[in-house]
Order: structure tokens, then sequence, then C-alpha cells
């Protein structure tokens, strides 16, 4: 299953990933990965997959 990831600057990344519990599974990973402040667009046409994921990791405040 081809997933796309998108940045917010247009840069854009394919993956294939053999089955849809990978790609949620790496939905789910990737999401953790970004910060708060972060987003991408992600698309895989066959499980109709077409939105931003934001991201769930705090973001550290300078000095802290």
């Amino acid at each position: 299953m081809k997933l796309t990831i998108t940045s917010m600057a247009g840069n854009t990344s394919t993956m294939n990933l053999p089955t849809k519990e990978d790609v949620y599974y790496f939905i789910d990973l990737y999401k953790s990965s970004l910060k708060k402040n972060q987003r991408v667009k992600i698309t895989c046409d066959l499980l109709g997959i077409d939105g931003y994921l934001q991201g769930t990791k705090p973001i550290r405040e300078a000095g802290v």
C-alpha cells in the first residue's frame, strides 16, 4: 500500500507498506515522533486516508 507523506514545505516521500495494519502502525508511530507544532499531510488512496497529521511529542521550552 502506497503511503505518501508531504511536509508543509512541500517535500514529498513515499513508501510501500504490505498491510493496512502496518500503515496504521506507522501513522501512529510517526505522529508520536513529531512535535506538537509540526504537521505533515498523509495520503494512502487504497485505504481512503487523506489528511493532516499533527504531532503529539511535547515541545521543549528554552532553558528547561
